[in-house]
């Protein structure tokens, strides 16, 4: 089933991440960001830019789109930062 404005809000926020790479980007005489991409088991992904500079001593401008059966400790569980 189609989340209403998922494709939209999902194509915004890719071309947002762009934007602030090229930001941060500007500062930097060299160093470009690289990328990795990484998918999730059910459905959807992301793409992982880091960069290492001069101005920037370490940088990542991430991006995240995912889904499936169930939300993140929907079955009750204590999520582990909270656990005692």
């Amino acid at each position: 089933m189609k989340k209403p404005f998922k494709d939209e809000i999902t194509q915004y926020l890719k071309v947002l991440q762009k934007k602030i790479i090229l930001e941060f980007e500007s500062f930097e005489d060299t160093a470009k960001f690289e990328f990795k991409p990484w998918n999730y088991k059910y459905e959807g992904g992301g793409l992982i830019g880091s960069v290492r500079g001069d101005v920037f001593e370490k940088a990542a401008v991430n991006f995240s789109s995912v889904s499936g059966p169930k939300l993140p400790f929907s079955d009750k569980s204590i999520p582990f930062l909270l656990r005692a």
